[in-house]
């Protein structure tokens, strides 16, 4: 936070605070309004929500040899399945003992609880694992997010995009269609950190002209959301993580007046 001036961080903190006095559902259009106009760039901020989906049971049954039903139960009696073939045979004592394995790490955890976390897995284990926290994250894409949007001008006189109005158009429907949110969500780090992803990191070709920089706030386990600046990857960097880390700062202490 050193690249802004300590009269600037006192200016946006009493910014926030006060809209949030004044009226707490306002506070996050105030909140990206002070992002973009820090950075100048495209800024969104989701709300602070609880993420309450949790996986209920896991059950994995042996349908072959060398094949496995992994079934997913989520609360609500929602039921997911996957099958998962191997190349060797797997005995049922292993599998039992993977059963008892994958209920202790899902169980009423949350998909934000379990991604950072690290666990000692085998390669049968490894496989399970990857396609429970599949299945978690695609459930998870159903919930929908409050979110604020604000500076998409700022990309539009941007030198890289002047003139690649389909570039724009793709990104605009991304946002639109809830995408870029997804994809914001699935890259959001640890409460109270920052991720930086520059332009050819994303696994999305249409997403390499663009680095975003995303920072989670809230409460560990509990109430977290998101702020993320997207800006062309020559953006100021320094400045960019030094502005979303102000404002995951200012932003957690909100959440905690919420909680």
């Amino acid at each position: 936070e050193m690249m802004l001036s300590s009269k600037l961080r006192k200016k946006v903190r009493q910014q926030l605070l006060q809209s949030f006095s004044n009226d707490i559902n306002t506070w996050g259009s105030t909140a990206v309004n002070v992002l973009s106009n820090l950075v100048g760039s495209l800024a969104i901020v989701t709300a602070p929500q609880s993420f309450q989906l949790y996986i209920k049971q896991i059950h994995v049954l042996k349908i072959q040899n060398n094949t496995l039903l992994l079934i997913v139960v989520f609360p609500g009696a929602v039921i997911k399945q996957k099958i998962l073939s191997y190349s060797n045979n797997i005995d049922q004592s292993l599998i039992d003992l993977y059963i008892t394995y994958l209920n202790h790490i899902f169980i009423n955890k949350s998909l934000h609880q379990i991604k950072y976390t690290d666990f000692p897995l085998d390669i049968v284990k490894k496989r399970l694992f990857k396609s429970v926290l599949f299945v978690l994250e695609e459930q998870q894409k159903n919930i929908q997010f409050d979110y604020r949007l604000d500076g998409l001008r700022n990309l539009l006189i941007q030198p890289e995009f002047v003139n690649r109005n389909g570039l724009l158009h793709s990104l605009v429907h991304d946002i639109e269609q809830g995408e870029l949110l997804q994809l914001i969500m699935s890259l959001m780090p640890q409460v109270g950190t920052v991720r930086v992803v520059i332009g050819d990191e994303h696994l999305d070709s249409k997403m390499r002209p663009f680095s975003l920089i995303i920072g989670c706030y809230g409460i560990s386990n509990n109430m977290i959301g998101s702020v993320t600046i997207v800006d062309s990857v020559r953006m100021h960097y320094l400045k960019a993580i030094a502005s979303v880390k102000l404002m995951v700062n200012i932003m957690t202490d909100i959440t905690k007046k919420v909680a």
